[in-house]
């Protein structure tokens, strides 16, 4: 390779370092995890971006789609908008009753200042006005972003949440798999913690719902553990049950986009 191509590589390089969506707080560009260091795999990663061998799931900072969280304590705010306008939200108030937390689906508009939710599936006290809405009640809050994009401020400052970005090959991202009615998602964040959810349209209402916790991974197996369960609490649903790590097999394939977990019974699509 020619000195000249070499260094023509290393612009290259360097360039779309600069064209990466900064975490919050990360002072590095290229900085993917956001720990003040541009490592060798975040360097492949762009490389690989670059050369098309993986999709850039990453979304634009000048854009709501995308992974927000507050977490404070036991309590947290979850909002996750894709870029087909639907959307999942998932919630625990501490100060409320339990039946009021948990995830609402739908979809979502935007026109830039505002942002109006319909839901789908609520399973965070529907009828009693939690949530971002209630089924059949389009919502619509007004909305702010700041920090280069990286903070979302909505209904009049009351929810205020920063930006997760996922840009990887590994399990951490957004997984998902929608079939009619019913759905699954995997939300693997890099401090492993995660956000299940799901719809089984052939298993009672109340074994359907989201569950919060931590996890861990060998490379083969995912344990996971559950320490809010909004899921069919004790009825053995979800991923798993609270005070009882679930161990769970899976295999990643389609170059890192595609996530099949309990021995082919599930198959997830990465999202982000």
């Amino acid at each position: 390779m020619s000195c000249n191509l070499v260094k023509m590589l290393v612009v290259v390089i360097f360039m779309l370092l600069l064209q990466l969506p900064v975490i919050s707080k990360a002072a590095l560009p290229g900085d993917i995890n956001g720990d003040g260091v541009v490592s060798i795999s975040e360097v492949q990663t762009v490389i690989n971006a670059f050369l098309g061998l993986i999709k850039d799931n990453s979304a634009s900072t000048s854009s709501i789609v995308g992974v927000w969280r507050a977490v404070n304590g036991a309590g947290f705010n979850y909002l996750i908008l894709f870029s087909d306008n639907t959307f999942v939200y998932a919630e625990n108030d501490v100060s409320a009753p339990v039946t009021d937390n948990g995830v609402e689906v739908g979809t979502y508009t935007s026109t830039g200042t505002n942002i109006t939710f319909s839901i789908t599936f609520d399973h965070n006290g529907p009828g009693q006005n939690s949530g971002i809405g209630e089924l059949g009640i389009p919502k619509t809050y007004d909305y702010v972003l700041s920090n280069n994009g990286n903070t979302f401020t909505g209904a009049g400052g009351q929810l205020v949440m920063n930006r997760v970005i996922f840009n990887s090959t590994s399990i951490v991202g957004v997984w998902r798999a929608i079939h009619g009615a019913g759905f699954n998602y995997l939300i693997l964040f890099s401090d492993n913690t995660f956000v299940y959810a799901e719809n089984d349209v052939s298993a009672p209402v109340t074994d359907n719902g989201v569950e919060v916790g931590t996890y861990t991974n060998n490379g083969t197996n995912i344990t996971f553990n559950v320490v809010f369960d909004r899921n069919g609490p004790g009825a053995n649903s979800g991923v798993g049950e609270i005070g009882i790590p679930s161990v769970i097999n899976y295999v990643l394939s389609n170059n890192g986009n595609t996530l099949t977990v309990g021995g082919g019974q599930t198959a997830l699509s990465r999202a982000f």
